[in-house]
């Protein structure tokens, strides 16, 4: 007699996995990412190739604005930002959107590139892209884009009550975590080829839509403007990858520029195995686009001498400003160069403390 294979039940999982366990219910590949974790709703999603190219291409053309600091485009942003912030400039302060992947032209291919479903959509999505396009019909494509996505819905929020078969997922609010995601993770190398997790997109997910809740004043797409920041970078591909989640996802003001948490200073971190950090703990350099830069590797935070972290954060050194003898604009600047200006040194200071840091 020879046993072919054998069973195990478990009665009670608690007895292994011990309380306040989490299933990451596994990675999805990349090519069908979308269609593995939002299901139906992400299939229709998908099908909707030029309401939602016109969306993911609205956002491009709206960042690149942004990251160039187009006064026509903040002139129509204005209004809704001062209720935001103290001004129209400060939104661009905690701006980290520099990379060329993060808008424009690169965000789009960035798109197709890392989710091959969006790829039937960068047609679309290229038409939005003219250069001399005004933003004001930029904003107004994007707003019929929303209303279109939001009429084929049918979650709780979008559908009459009397509807009874309610989607788990709302179609507006997927296309705008999608375009969450793409932002984000445009910002990212994988030093190696690391696989989505299901949860950790549906936490990425849940997170916008609790953000969405708690702001009912002003367009949508101002609101994500202000919550793509250094934080939700970090946090954001954390969830991607191991499927977890900060509880600074859930806290409605971790995304205030004048209520800025210590999540905001983590330069890397330790999470299942993975490691983040940004790019200046690897390379100094005062580049836009660099410094907000984030790398993902295996492995964990150890010194020499054995002692592991689970996260290293920057400290406020009193001589962290600098005067430059000249400024320049940022499309005039030599992205080449460690630095933007010449007459800059840079020091990376590194402090061992069991203190919190101020």
């Amino acid at each position: 007699m020879q046993l072919l294979s054998s069973s195990y039940i478990i009665r009670n999982v608690d007895t292994v996995l011990g309380e306040g366990y989490e299933l990451t219910a596994g990675r999805v590949e990349w090519h069908e990412a979308i269609q593995q974790t939002f299901g139906s709703v992400g299939i229709s999603l998908l099908g909707t190739k030029h309401t939602f190219g016109l969306f993911l291409g609205s956002m491009a053309q709206i960042f690149s604005g942004v990251a160039h600091a187009d006064p026509s485009l903040l002139e129509n942003l204005s209004p809704t930002l001062r209720s935001m912030y103290s001004s129209t400039w400060a939104l661009l302060t905690y701006w980290r959107g520099y990379n060329t992947n993060t808008y424009g032209r690169g965000y789009v291919t960035f798109a197709s590139t890392t989710f091959p479903e969006l790829l039937d959509l960068k047609s679309n999505m290229d038409t939005c892209l003219d250069k001399f396009k005004p933003y004001t019909s930029t904003i107004s494509d994007l707003e019929i884009a929303s209303s279109n996505l939001a009429k084929m819905c049918r979650c709780q929020s979008c559908e009459d009550e009397s509807y009874s078969n309610k989607s788990r997922f709302c179609v507006l609010q997927l296309a705008e975590t999608i375009a969450v995601l793409i932002w984000s993770l445009s910002q990212v190398t994988l030093e190696v080829n690391i696989k989505p997790t299901r949860s950790g997109l549906e936490h990425v997910y849940s997170a916008w839509c609790n953000y969405k809740s708690k702001r009912a004043e002003g367009p949508c797409f101002v609101h994500l403007l202000q919550y793509l920041q250094r934080a939700t970078i970090l946090q954001t591909v954390e969830a991607v990858f191991t499927g977890t989640i900060k509880d600074q996802f859930a806290d409605e003001h971790a995304w205030e520029p004048h209520r800025q948490r210590d999540d905001s200073r983590i330069a890397a971190c330790s999470t299942k195995g993975l490691c983040f950090y940004v790019g200046t703990l690897a390379r100094l350099t005062d580049q836009p686009g660099g410094a907000a830069h984030l790398h993902v590797l295996p492995g964990v935070i150890e010194l020499k001498s054995g002692r592991r972290y689970q996260r290293i954060s920057d400290m406020n050194h009193p001589s962290q400003g600098y005067e430059a003898k000249s400024c320049k604009p940022l499309d005039k600047l030599d992205l080449n160069t460690d630095t933007s200006t010449a007459d800059l040194r840079v020091d990376l200071i590194l402090k061992e403390t069991e203190l919190p840091l101020l």
